[in-house]
């Protein structure tokens, strides 16, 4: 998948709730991605995620010095 395809499909991640907490390891294995663009928008969306399951986001962000307290 290309830069543009995946930023498509985070685009539509973004918008189905319903998938966030299932998706939160493969949206957290997108921060060692080789795009900054890819990197900011996993980070950013991996930010709204823990906004509604902040346990799994603390989990999953280990490693990566995101969304600690």
């Amino acid at each position: 998948m290309n830069e543009n395809e995946l930023y498509k499909e985070l685009g539509v991640l973004t918008k189905e709730k319903e998938r966030w907490e299932e998706s939160i390891p493969y949206v957290a294995s997108l921060l060692d991605h080789g795009s900054e663009k890819i990197r900011a928008k996993a980070l950013w969306l991996l930010g709204e995620m823990g906004l509604e399951y902040p346990q799994r986001g603390r989990d999953q962000s280990n490693g990566h010095g995101v969304m600690h307290k």
